[in-house]
């Protein structure tokens, strides 16, 4: 090896401290000096240092793609509609926070649209608070549904829920395609609890 050739040599063994090593091969030639670039025989290898740097950087991109693919829950938006069995009028009426709206007490009930209201599938918590003349018994109290209503699949056309509060505290939700109806359910409730 010629004089240039341990050179680079020697260059390539003080980058291996710096995370980096390479291996160079020179070839016999003649003494004409040739440009670095031009040398055959060039092999070079970028690494990290240790192994277990290296498993580090590995953990950390796989740990990222993982918490990118984060999974939302599925959506729709809905025209909410209450319907109320109850033989007194409620407000203040929720599912899981949202759509709060007032409802007549039946047979009056139904008649007004909450639009555009976006849900989550899966379980839902419906409130609703007791409206009534004064003195009427558990006047403003917060009702929670005695159920678990859940709202798991709704048809593709569905444009409406029909959130269905019966006088046992339980609550039905409906989608349907077109403006919602009373349940027969319902109305035999309620008639059954009318005094």
């Amino acid at each position: 090896m010629n004089e240039r050739g341990n050179r680079r040599a020697a260059w390539a063994l003080s980058e291996r401290s710096n995370g980096f090593s390479a291996v160079i091969e020179t070839v016999p030639r003649s003494n004409m000096p040739l440009p670095f670039y031009l040398t055959k025989n060039i092999r070079m290898k970028a690494m990290l240092p240790f192994p277990w740097r290296r498993r580090m950087v590995m953990a950390g991109v796989a740990l990222l793609t993982i918490s990118a693919c984060k999974a939302n829950p599925m959506t729709v938006t809905l025209d909410v509609v209450y319907f109320n069995y109850l033989n007194r009028p409620i407000f203040d009426a929720f599912v899981d926070g949202k759509a709060g709206d007032r409802a007549s007490a039946y047979p009056a009930t139904g008649g007004s649209t909450i639009t555009g209201v976006r849900l989550a599938l899966g379980p839902k918590r419906v409130t609703w608070r007791l409206d009534g003349p004064a003195g009427s018994p558990r006047l403003g109290e917060t009702v929670t549904a005695r159920n678990q209503p859940a709202l798991l699949e709704v048809p593709g056309d569905a444009v409406f829920l029909g959130v269905h509060i019966y006088p046992d505290e339980t609550v039905e939700l409906i989608p349907t395609h077109h403006y919602p109806r009373m349940t027969e359910k319902g109305e035999a409730m309620a008639r059954a609890a009318k005094p």
